[in-house]
């Protein structure tokens, strides 16, 4: 007990820095990777894309993810050697997002005879591939170390996330603001990108803040060298794993759809129309502002005693959202006649995709200790979204050959996120309030090094 109450109090300050460093990093990702789902529905809306060149914009960012996601699985270490894995990607990412940006913005939209340019193609879709299988591999490294932090303070990890909905929220308006301020269609979003990539150096920087624990606190040197093969031994986790899969992979294919929805509606009247780049920031600020109050009264107070509630409800959730968007997609189909009904009707339904991933990020860390332990942890933190992100490609790989059918899209996901509700409450999982401290206590060498840091 000495050694719990020494370990809260001495290493508490790491899970503000990391709450921080998470607000810091959601910055980036609303005013880019938010908005790239749009902006890919613009270019293929603006640039006469074929339909398999459509296609494949919308299975490479995602495949690329899961394959980035996958290989960046084998270097997870440490504490500190995950920051250093941080440090790399963010200052790639950074070259990456200004070289990416300037080409879109100078290159012309057309071929020499008028056709479509298959440079510009080439460049914003391998662009936005490479882009996204950073952002993930990088994300997965952060949820690696949160974990870290949780389970050496006795923290939960809604903790951490708490502010994150929140800053989205007030930075989505501005960011769409900014995308129809000089440029319009795709060319105003690669200048919101451009504005946005120094973000990134100030995620560089803030890696160095970070405290660098002992290698051995958690995790003993055979278990650095951990296999799949222990985590798909593990039955309970496996299921999770399948779960997981029919909700995020939904969760992100319906985010999608409804992104290349709203861009539809948005072609097909110009003059007068309120689907535009600022409408859909107050789009995205209402989601985040759904998903900040779902996290808040779930990590302070809850909607169940088990973490694995959450999974069910937000399944539930998500289950109603693409419902709901399917009829929607169905019934208005033509070029709209009420632009601001439908702007509210598209925005309320696109809530409950706030509501389903802060039901998911509020529980999952907790969800994933509680199956296997920390030391078999950090790998599966990178498992699930390696699998899901793969899901989600090829979900995303027939939906342009729908046409203006998004509806069949949109059914579909809605019969997915329903057999994931049923799967899911055959889920075991811990009291909803119990921290990652509690559990699995760490390593022999981790409770003696603890001390040694107290009396430091």
């Amino acid at each position: 007990m000495k050694t719990e109450r020494i370990a809260h109090k001495i290493n508490a300050p790491e899970t503000k820095k990391a709450r921080a460093y998470y607000m810091l990093s959601s910055l980036y990702e609303v005013t880019v990777f938010s908005f790239l789902t749009l902006f890919l529905a613009e270019c293929r809306a603006n640039l006469g894309w074929e339909d398999w060149m459509s296609s494949l914009s919308l299975f490479l960012p995602p495949f690329t993810a899961s394959v980035s996601i996958f290989f960046s699985s084998f270097f997870v270490g440490h504490h500190t050697d995950n920051l250093k894995a941080m440090r790399v990607l963010t200052l790639s990412s950074f070259f990456l997002l200004v070289a990416f940006s300037l080409c879109g913005l100078l290159l012309p939209p057309n071929g020499s005879e008028g056709g479509v340019n298959l440079i510009l193609y080439f460049v914003l879709v391998i662009g936005s591939a490479l882009l996204m299988g950073s952002h993930w591999s990088f994300l997965s490294f952060q949820i690696s170390n949160v974990g870290d932090i949780n389970h050496a303070e006795k923290t939960r990890f809604g903790q951490v996330y708490l502010f994150v909905p929140l800053i989205s929220m007030a930075i989505a308006p501005v960011a769409g603001f900014l995308s129809n301020s000089l440029f319009h269609h795709y060319r105003g979003y690669l200048f919101l990108f451009l504005v946005a990539s120094p973000l990134l150096l100030l995620e560089f920087a803030g890696t160095f803040f970070f405290h660098s624990y002992d290698p051995k606190l958690f995790h003993d040197e055979d278990d650095e060298k951990t296999s799949y093969r222990r985590l798909f031994s593990n039955r309970k986790y496996c299921l999770y794993l399948l779960v997981c899969v029919l909700l995020v992979s939904t969760l992100w294919a319906s985010d999608a759809m409804a992104s290349g929805y709203w861009a539809s509606l948005e072609s097909a009247d110009e003059e007068g129309n309120a689907f535009n780049g600022i409408a859909y920031g107050f789009y995205l600020a209402f989601s985040y502002l759904l998903e900040f109050i779902i996290v808040y009264f779930n990590t302070r107070i809850g909607f169940g005693k088990r973490t694995v509630f959450s999974v069910n409800l937000g399944l539930g959730v998500l289950t109603l959202s693409s419902l709901g968007f399917g009829l929607l997609s169905y019934f208005f189909r033509l070029p709209p006649q009420k632009g601001l009904f439908l702007v509210l009707s598209v925005t309320a339904l696109h809530g409950g995709k706030g509501a389903a991933n802060g039901l998911y990020y509020s529980s999952n860390l907790s969800l994933i200790h509680h199956l296997v332990g920390p030391k078999l942890r950090r790998k599966a933190v990178f498992l699930a979204p390696c699998l899901y992100q793969l899901i989600n490609a090829f979900l995303q790989l027939a939906y342009p050959f729908m046409g203006e059918n998004h509806f069949i899209g949109f059914f579909s996901m809605a019969g997915f996120a329903f057999v994931g509700f049923v799967l899911s409450w055959f889920l075991d999982g811990p009291l909803l309030h119990q921290s990652l401290g509690a559990g699995p206590s760490l390593s022999p060498q981790g409770e003696d090094a603890l001390n040694q840091e107290s009396e430091d």
